[in-house]
């Protein structure tokens, strides 16, 4: 078990081990600890335990009662999911039929397409002039002008998000420009 922790067993992990070792079939609880370390599990003798539970529950006792027991139900779920049968909608496998709810709903996508470029380009506007402000560098005429743009639209930041305003207000500051 230490080898395969890559570290030394503590007291609780060792007298939960020992504890088990008596009652158990070492093999099983090998299995168990591989499971808990195969999961990552944040207690590796708590899920163990939890395992080991699962198999008195359901009555195994040696290993080989647990690899049949394992490979049952791979050969269940293999089953399950070879049965399943999925139908596609009428859409999809005869295509979209062009009509005037399509056509809306087409133009409806492109103008949500555009307002969603809009914003990621906001953003990233937004965060160029956070990375200028925070780093005292200058930004691009492009930029600059990308930005007074986008600060005059109705709203006050147009895109960008709230704090737009102060971070070019503070960009102003460093680099003494004028509106």
């Amino acid at each position: 078990m230490e080898k395969k922790l890559g570290r030394i067993l503590t007291k609780k992990e060792q007298s939960w081990l020992n504890q088990s070792a008596k009652c158990r079939d070492i093999e099983i609880i090998k299995y168990a600890v591989d499971e808990a370390i195969k999961a990552d599990a944040q207690s590796i003798t708590g899920y163990a335990q939890a395992v080991l539970n699962r198999f008195d529950a359901v009555g195994l006792v040696t290993i080989d009662d647990v690899m049949a027991d394992r490979e049952k139900f791979v050969r269940n779920h293999n089953n399950r999911r070879a049965n399943i049968q999925e139908q596609l909608p009428e859409w999809a496998e005869h295509g979209l039929k062009k009509n005037s709810s399509t056509v809306d709903s087409s133009q409806e996508s492109h103008q949500l397409g555009e307002k969603l470029d809009a914003q990621i380009a906001g953003l990233d506007l937004y965060k160029r002039l956070r990375d200028a402000v925070d780093l005292a560098q200058t930004l691009d005429e492009s930029d600059v002008q990308a930005i007074r743009d986008n600060l005059v639209q109705p709203n006050g930041y147009g895109n960008m998000t709230i704090d737009a305003p102060k971070l070019w207000e503070r960009y102003r500051q460093q680099h003494n420009l004028q509106s």
